[in-house]
């Protein structure tokens, strides 16, 4: 039931963001929630790229099994990824990242988004 909760209160936030023209937003070491619902529920009007940051390897495999396919969500699990997404400066994709491990340098990397912790 928790988990449900907290995907549907990323889901508005999120949401909230792309409507309002943003670029990308990150959401810091929050729990666990449904990541396939909450692709699945984003605002499809506009391309969408999620990165799974700092997660473990078993984490990033079962993601990319179990995560749906849609005509508008990328997903990516590196930060050399979401820098390059970044770097293209292009401002027609939303950027969700979702970071797991915040003590890590590089993510500092990744400054530019909202963040929602």
């Amino acid at each position: 039931m928790s988990r449900m909760l907290l995907t549907n209160v990323a889901v508005n936030l999120v949401n909230k963001y792309v409507a309002s023209q943003e670029y990308g937003v990150s959401l810091i070491n929050i729990p666990d929630f449904d990541y396939g619902t909450f692709s699945s529920k984003l605002i499809d009007k506009k391309e969408i790229a999620i990165f799974f940051l700092g997660f473990t390897k078993e984490a990033t495999e079962q993601l990319q099994a179990t995560l749906p396919v849609l005509e508008n969500v990328q997903y990516s699990f590196s930060v050399e990824e979401a820098e390059e997404s970044r770097n293209t400066g292009n401002e027609t994709i939303f950027r969700v990242l979702i970071i797991k491990r915040t003590e890590l340098e590089k993510y500092h990397r990744l400054d530019g988004s909202r963040k929602l912790a």
